[in-house]
This record gives structure tokens, C-alpha cells and sequence, in this order.
């Protein structure tokens, strides 16, 4: 405790530290002739057998909307790609946008395309959702920033910390999260090792380092 007077720069974790940790749905994206509940509706009621994250972002966005979710039968999961199930008597898949168009002979308009590649570069996870050999419409999902974490970030730099943002994950992730609480520094796809390794140089640069 008694080094603390020496810290001038604070050390940030992204994941569960600046953010929730928790994935939550931000956008939904619909080809013509689509709504945005009926898009959910059937995403829902495949993803609800799925204990992923992203599925769970997607289940709750649709019950926080009030959508009634149907029964899935024949559902599958592809890990790490999609999942995919019957309901209402069509197939319904979700999952990555590439292994829907490759897996299941989908097409994709080039807006929706557009769309997909524009949210993946801003950081957010992109799933797509298909029925009857054709993407329907794109839900993106990410991780949220804690209400919080904006105040904390302004009262270390109130007491001339400087904080610098230090995580795993991919530059469009962390410039997104960093821009929304005030951070400048932002050093991205880092390895646990390679966060060790930042620490010792920022110390042999004469600075006193804390980390959260």
C-alpha cells in the first residue's frame, strides 16, 4: 500500500473490468421484407437451446421485447460456427456468416454482407439468420461497457493516473470500449504473457504501474 503514492499509470483489463463481461444484443439488421421480431423470434427459438453467450444475448433481447419463443425441434450444434433446428416447419440456421453461406447453400444480399463486415471491423460478433436458402437479416452482439466505468477512468485521470487499456481482444473491440470510457492508450490483441511483458517495460520506463 505504501508504493501506491508512487503509481502514476493504471493498467486496465477489458473483459469483466471496463465491461460486464456479459454479452447483450445491439443491433438487428433485416433484408427487405423482414421485421426485426420475426428475425428474433426464430433466432430465439434456436438459440434458446444453446448455452452460448451470443445465444443467450439473443434469447433475452427477444423475451426483453415480449416475443413468444416457439418450439425447435431437430436442433444441432455446430461449435464455434452455428446452430440450426426446425421451427414451424422451416429449417432455421444461426451462426457465423461465412458458415451459414458455405454449410447451408444460403445467399446473402450484398447490403447484409456490407453490414456484417462493417460491425465485425467495429469489434461486435455478427450472426446471421437464414431460412429457405437465404440470410434473412444479421443480429450483432457485444460485450457492454459497465455504467461505471466511464466516472472511474475520469476520477484516476483527476488524480494524474494515466490509464492505459490493455486486452486480447481485437483493435475494433477495444478502440470501441476504450473511446467510450476516455482512454487514449489502448494496446490490443495482447496475450496474457505479452500483458506481463507490456507491465515490466512500462516499469523500466520509470513508471509506477498499477493493474486492474
Amino acid at each position: 500500500l505504501g508504493q501506491t503514492r508512487r503509481v502514476d499509470t493504471i493498467v486496465l483489463d477489458k473483459t469483466g473490468t471496463i465491461t460486464t463481461g456479459r454479452m447483450a444484443l445491439h443491433n438487428v439488421i433485416v433484408a427487405d421484407g423482414e421485421t426485426e421480431d420475426e428475425l428474433l423470434r426464430l433466432a430465439a427459438a434456436v438459440e434458446h437451446n444453446s448455452e452460448h453467450p451470443t445465444a443467450r444475448a439473443i434469447t433475452e433481447a427477444a423475451i426483453d421485447r415480449g416475443i413468444a419463443i416457439p418450439a425447435t425441434e431437430d436442433f444441432a450444434a455446430d461449435a464455434g460456427n452455428g446452430v440450426h433446428g426446425i421451427v414451424d416447419g422451416r429449417l432455421v440456421i444461426v451462426g457465423r456468416v461465412g458458415w451459414v453461406q458455405e454449410n447451408w447453400a444460403t445467399t446473402i444480399h450484398p447490403s447484409l454482407a456490407s453490414a456484417a463486415a462493417d460491425a465485425e471491423t467495429a469489434g461486435a460478433t455478427v450472426m446471421a439468420i437464414a431460412w429457405d436458402g437465404e440470410v434473412r437479416g444479421i443480429a450483432t452482439v457485444a460485450d457492454t461497457v459497465k455504467p461505471s466505468s466511464e466516472r472511474a477512468i475520469g476520477l484516476a485521470k483527476g488524480l494524474g493516473l494515466t490509464p492505459i487499456l490493455l486486452t486480447g481482444d481485437n483493435a475494433g473491440v477495444a478502440a470501441t470500449v476504450a473511446k467510450a470510457v476516455g482512454i487514449s492508450d489502448v494496446r490490443a490483441g495482447v496475450t496474457p504473457q505479452g500483458k506481463l511483458d507490456t507491465i515490466r517495460e512500462l516499469q523500466r520506463e520509470g513508471r509506477g504501474v498499477a493493474m486492474a
